[in-house]
């Protein structure tokens, strides 16, 4: 699976001859699909798929007309032809265009740049585990991919047997989690930190919103279990890593509860509303609007990478288990609006509470109201006596 960026432009370019190629093509049988009909000494010149008939000579036949059109002189061809050949030719430029503009939007999705991949000091780790008197470790798989992952891994020395997997957002690292790492070990926590893929300092190159990271996650609960194994274990995610972990849950049995801040419902919902918001589109305007677009882009990620980003459905996942899932989402919330929190819930209420926070954007729940959100976090986080039955009940 190549991910050279030359290789990708060199691709790139050769599909777009053959599109060049097939328009060539789409306007000669255009042409030749232009039948003469006699009628004594008149001949009409008749277009089947409009339904056009026009009078011509006979020294300006079917052939001639053909012969000029591929030799490119377009100076005698008559005028209704040519407003036909300017529709098909105008076309099959915009079909040009918006399968270029697609091919653009699905390696943006599936590439995180360079310059955002932060690579997370040791330093921040040493003073953070200092700070809740927690010691620390590197964390690092290998998945089935090839792709080398890292994270870390604090416990602190009141551990309370219980781990907290966090999860972050696109083109972030585990440096967006720390905050709530600084939560978790105050409460004797245990926290395993790990950067997605494509991101920080883990390799892997290509993002796939959960219809690739979702089989990660079940690697770190098998490398949390093999390392220091908790009598329970639960996840936490914002944004993308949100999303992550709720398509996580139908593959990690192990995870007691979750927390799912600001996820999307489906990529390809929150795909419409990214691209329809930098036009000003609403949600239902941008799915009409937009389809040309955003589905050749999905389509395209699947064929260039095998990453079908159409599969990704949190609402999908959430369905097909019972693990007890806390959705916390800003009302103001503009990058991921709160609708796709709603429609998580809606798609299987039970075992699930929605906290809409008034006035929050994109995450900043626990800013808004910091003390309501450290205790609906302990109250979901709860430390049973044994089992996870109890956290069922």
């Amino acid at each position: 699976m190549p991910t050279n960026s030359c290789a990708s432009r060199n691709w790139v370019w050769q599909w777009l001859q053959r599109v060049r190629w097939a328009a060539t093509w789409a306007v000669r049988d255009s042409v030749r699909s232009f039948i003469a009909c006699s009628d004594n000494a008149s001949s009409v010149m008749c277009f089947e798929d409009v339904n056009i008939c026009i009078p011509v000579t006979r020294e300006s036949g079917l052939e001639t007309i053909t012969d000029r059109v591929e030799a490119g002189n377009l100076d005698r061809i008559p005028l209704v032809v040519k407003d036909v050949l300017r529709l098909i030719l105008g076309l099959s430029a915009l079909l040009a265009g918006l399968l270029l503009a697609a091919v653009f939007l699905s390696e943006g999705a599936v590439h995180i740049p360079a310059n955002l991949r932060v690579a997370a000091s040791p330093e921040i780790a040493s003073r953070l585990a200092a700070e809740y008197k927690a010691g620390w470790e590197n964390a690092s798989l290998r998945t089935a991919d090839g792709a080398t992952l890292h994270g870390w891994y604090f416990q602190p020395d009141a551990w309370n047997r219980a781990t907290v997997i966090l999860l972050h957002g696109v083109a972030d690292s585990r440096l967006g989690m720390m905050g709530h790492a600084g939560l978790l070990l105050r409460h004797g926590y245990a926290v395993l930190a790990p950067d997605a893929r494509g991101h920080g300092s883990s390799g892997g190159g290509l993002t796939g919103y959960g219809a690739l990271e979702a089989r990660d996650v079940q690697l770190w609960a098998d490398w949390n279990y093999g390392r220091h194994p908790p009598r329970v274990l639960y996840g936490w995610g914002a944004s993308m890593g949100a999303s992550v972990l709720l398509q996580a849950l139908p593959l990690e049995h192990r995870f007691c509860a979750a927390i799912a801040e600001s996820p999307f419902s489906t990529f390809r919902d929150v795909a419409y509303h990214r691209v329809g918001q930098r036009l000003g589109l609403s949600q239902q305007a941008a799915k009409w609007a937009l389809f040309a677009l955003v589905e050749p882009a999905l389509w395209y990620a699947w064929a260039r990478y095998g990453i079908d980003l159409r599969i990704a459905s949190p609402a999908g996942a959430l369905r097909r288990v019972e693990t007890p899932v806390l959705l916390i989402h800003g009302s103001a919330d503009t990058n991921i609006p709160i609708l796709h929190s709603r429609a998580i819930y809606a798609a299987r209420p039970v075992h699930t509470e929605l906290w809409e926070v008034e006035g929050a954007l994109h995450t900043q729940a626990m800013s808004i109201a910091p003390l309501e959100y450290e205790r609906r976090v302990l109250h979901l986080f709860r430390v049973p006596s044994s089992g996870r039955e109890v956290l069922r009940g």
